[in-house]
């Protein structure tokens, strides 16, 4: 039961912004009742209160790049922080909270389980920074598949710190990745660490859901009216009966789209805008900038979670066509931040060359295998 809470748990993401929310109530019953919430209606609801393009209502104060910090009234209802067991945070929206200890039953780890561990900033490392600056000091954020569904030193984050290390560099590797950031967190969290210098900063983009969960925000941010959620409430509650974890891994961003394909293009100018905003962030702080792209499991593997993704492909009605609209996303996205000069690890190729599952199968996050193959290939640009 714990497993299923964090398979939940963990793949809120910003769909939360954008789209449905999945929360956590579950039952006895080897498949838990979902209770659904669309965060797209209180999003609009906010909007409605501060008024439709008034950014000055939403908050004055702006970070590094001019992007809009948020108070925490604001934050909360924009991104449900408190119900997910997150914090606050003024430059990246919320965070993890400092020395969190949780512990998970997981039949496919081959200790049966993990361990959920953050240091005194948030992160997922069971060491604080090393008090004098190391010759390389790289902070890692991305969502849920970047903050690990593993143990701390099984993240590629932290394997990545390890290879270094071997290698003989004074490196330190931090795994900033929170369940739930989408590209503005991506763009905020650089601004919490500057402090303590950044010399390359590693952002985990997921297909999944990054492209889904940065409309939400996109509209708010830019005074553009939300779009008010579609009364398709019974074919989301069956499909995620079949398979929980798989709405918010993918299906949740394959049924808006499908419903939505004008927000499909709009989706990839919001990512790429805040890329490219981080990018010049990225220069006045002297500090390197590598995109990595982690795909979603239903676009290079798709027949290891086949049975889940044909039944809920049914329930929701959707075409094969409509299911490889993640993977275009990808490649007008990264097309676009590479042409403008960022530095793109796809690790697309990379999966589906593997000769083993990169993915959980319970909950559809990238297992052992995906970390290390991620921190394999990362390793290759710090020669």
């Amino acid at each position: 039961m714990i497993a299923r809470l964090l398979a939940i748990g963990l793949g809120l993401a910003l769909a939360a912004a954008a789209g449905w929310l999945l929360l956590d109530r579950l039952g006895p019953d080897s498949a838990p009742p979902i209770t659904l919430r669309d965060g797209r209606a209180d999003m609009a609801e906010l909007q409605q209160e501060l008024g439709v393009g008034n950014v000055a209502g939403i908050g004055s104060r702006r970070g590094r790049g001019g992007h809009i910090l948020l108070n925490h009234p604001i934050a909360e209802r924009l991104f449900g922080i408190k119900e997910r067991g997150l914090f606050y945070d003024p430059l990246a929206y919320f965070r993890r909270p400092a020395f969190q200890r949780l512990a998970f039953k997981w039949a496919e780890h081959p200790a049966g389980g993990w361990r959920l561990h953050t240091n005194s900033l948030g992160l997922r490392e069971d060491e604080e920074l090393a008090p004098e600056r190391p010759e390389l000091r790289i902070f890692v954020t991305g969502d849920s598949h970047t903050d690990g569904v593993c143990e701390n030193p099984e993240s590629y984050a932290n394997l990545l710190e390890a290879d270094l290390r071997a290698d003989g560099q004074d490196a330190e590797v931090n795994n900033a990745g929170v369940a739930g950031y989408s590209f503005y967190n991506y763009l905020g969290a650089l601004d919490r660490f500057t402090e303590f210098g950044v010399d390359a900063y590693v952002v985990g983009v997921y297909g999944g859901n990054d492209f889904l969960g940065v409309l939400g925000p996109h509209r708010f941010f830019a005074g553009e009216p939300i779009p008010l959620p579609e009364p398709n409430g019974p074919r989301i509650g069956k499909a995620a009966n079949i398979k929980a974890a798989a709405l918010s891994q993918g299906f949740f961003a394959y049924d808006h789209f499908a419903q939505h394909p004008e927000d499909i293009d709009l989706a990839v100018t919001a990512g790429v805008d805040t890329t490219l905003a981080l990018q010049g962030n990225c220069e006045g702080l002297g500090t390197r900038l590598i995109v990595v792209y982690i795909p979603p499991v239903y676009d290079v593997d798709p027949e290891l979670v086949q049975d889940d993704l044909t039944a809920i492909q049914e329930v929701l009605e959707l075409t094969d066509e409509q299911l490889r609209c993640t993977d275009r996303q990808a490649d007008a996205y990264l097309a676009a931040i590479e042409e403008a000069g960022v530095e793109v690890l796809d690790m697309r190729p990379h999966f589906r060359a593997a000769k083993e599952p990169l993915y959980w199968q319970l909950d559809h996050h990238i297992n052992l295998a995906g970390h290390r193959l991620i921190a394999d290939e990362l390793l290759k640009r710090f020669p």
